[in-house]
């Protein structure tokens, strides 16, 4: 796929299945990081954000990496500081991405209902 031109655009399938891998990663290192007497912290740094989803509304890596913690609420329980830093150059990404995340962030204030 050539760079993408725009602010947001399609999800190829080789991204689908990273976001995948991505996704299942953390599920299984969150736990053992945050919950590990050997680490104080975790920072998770995301080196190409972009603007945090696809045309299609598919969330992107920073929304995935937010989810997977956020929706664990044993992980939460344990009050270690954890840092996302998202790289991005594109400046109407980054103000994209921003105000996904805002938009998102009140679904995680709301109490769950199961």
């Amino acid at each position: 796929m050539a760079v993408p031109t725009t602010t947001i655009w399609e999800r190829d399938p080789h991204t689908a299945v990273k976001h995948q891998i991505l996704d299942r990663y953390l599920a299984g290192w969150f736990p053992i990081m945050l919950q590990s007497p050997y680490w104080r912290s975790v920072t998770f740094l995301d080196g190409f954000a972009g603007p945090g989803e696809y045309s299609e509304g598919e969330d992107g890596s920073p929304l995935i990496a937010l989810k997977r913690l956020l929706d664990h609420p044993v992980l939460l329980a344990t009050r270690r500081p954890v840092r996302f830093v998202f790289i991005e150059e594109d400046r109407a990404r980054v103000e994209h991405l921003r105000r996904v995340n805002a938009d998102r962030k009140g679904e995680h204030l709301r109490p769950r209902t199961r």
